[in-house]
């Protein structure tokens, strides 16, 4: 999903935090690894590791999502909506 880019629903949403995340998870592993001295299967359990801590912490909860247009707003920097008729309109 391309920066900026509107998210239209739950999958929308799951979807592109899923890829958010592993766009950080890389770069922040590349640091680490210009950083350290950790070997390639240290990095790879970093990585493992980084990826269970950024489930529970975010996509677990996200699963729980029920369509609501503030998460949406919170998380991707859009305009939240304003009026109980905009969030009626929200699909679930």
């Amino acid at each position: 999903m391309a920066e900026g880019s509107r998210v239209s629903g739950p999958a929308d949403v799951v979807g592109a935090v899923r890829l958010r995340t592993r766009r950080t998870v890389a770069v922040e592993l590349e640091r680490l690894a210009r950083r350290s001295s950790l070997s390639e299967i240290q990095i790879e359990a970093v990585a493992a590791a980084l990826e269970r801590v950024s489930t529970v912490l975010v996509l677990d909860r996200l699963a729980a999502w029920q369509g609501d247009p503030w998460v949406v707003a919170e998380l991707f920097g859009h305009d939240a909506p304003t009026t109980n008729e905009e969030h009626r309109r929200c699909p679930n």
